[in-house]
């Protein structure tokens, strides 16, 4: 046992000694390279009605102008490459990854680039976007159909009207704020939180495994679903026809605007909920606690 606990040492000490050469070498040669921003523009004239963005590093942010133009303003990384075009009806922006493998030892990226998307106002058809790293602020756009897939960068969607709206974060957070949506609004997040503030839908679906799930004036005029594991929900002043929210190790608490007939379960948690009754309200908790009002 003694020889192997020996062996292991042995080997984390030339790991250890591997690595500080590698960074010796570095620094001797001047090798250590923080990532270079030369900030660009495009411009494009031609019509669209979709929009298809694939980002890996850049922060997004859409904005309005009144030139009837696509106007692109981005930070060109080194390592990367951006392209713009407008194909089949679709405006494309694509930012690819080029790093090797081995460039990546010596390569930092301190402050993310950004590239800000300012485009004729307008409402569009739909927006097909995924992110990795960065993060994306919309405002004021509306869409027929939104889908977006974040990784480890924030969303945030504002003052808009969508006909449906899909959405996936990974480690980032989702923010919704003054968002009307005619049909389905779909949330996921893995650890980062979802806040709601001021959202109307048909109906809204919220999934959340480690974040919080906190939703303020969120009204659906049919079902409102929370689903979190080990995160809590919290409703300030929301409403569906009917209700369902289930959580694990976290807590179910806050204020809804109509009476409904509540069906709880927690199994080592404490539950408050009023006597009324109207539509279903089912609400469940491992080990969290459940604390409902109505107010008006």
């Amino acid at each position: 046992m003694r020889k192997f606990i020996g062996f292991i040492v042995v080997i984390g000490i030339i790991l250890l000694l591997a690595g500080g050469a590698i960074v010796a070498h570095a620094v001797m040669n001047d090798k250590f390279k923080v990532a270079s921003y030369e900030n660009k523009e495009v411009l494009l004239e031609e019509d669209f009605e979709n929009i298809d963005i694939k980002i890996c590093i850049s922060d997004v942010t859409f904005t309005y102008n009144d030139e009837n133009k696509i106007i692109i303003n981005y930070d060109e990384v080194e390592g990367y490459t951006q392209t713009f075009n407008v194909n089949d009806n679709t405006l494309l922006i694509k930012e690819e990854d080029n790093l090797k493998w081995y460039q990546r030892i010596h390569f930092f990226n301190f402050v993310s680039p950004k590239m800000t998307i300012s485009l004729p106002k307008k409402a569009y058809s739909n927006l097909d976007m995924e992110t990795h790293t960065g993060d994306t602020t919309i405002d004021g756009f509306d869409f027929n159909n939104l889908k977006y897939v974040g990784h480890t960068g924030n969303f945030k969607y504002l003052n808009a009207t969508s006909n449906s709206f899909n959405v996936t974060v990974s480690t980032g957070n989702l923010y919704i704020e003054n968002v009307n949506v005619t049909t389905d609004v779909i949330c996921n997040s893995s650890t980062g939180d979802i806040k709601v503030n001021n959202l109307n839908a048909v109906n809204a679906t919220f999934k959340a495994s480690t974040g919080n799930i906190k939703l303020n004036n969120m009204i659906a005029s049919n079902t409102l679903y929370c689903k979190a594991s080990t995160g809590n929900i919290l409703f300030e002043r929301c409403d569906g026809k009917t209700i369902e929210a289930h959580a694990s190790t976290g807590s179910i608490k806050g204020t809804i605007l109509t009476n409904k007939t509540f069906y709880t379960e927690s199994s080592t948690g404490s539950v408050n909920v009023p006597h009324t009754t109207g539509e279903a309200c089912t609400l469940t908790t491992s080990t969290g606690n459940i604390n409902i009002k109505i107010v008006e």
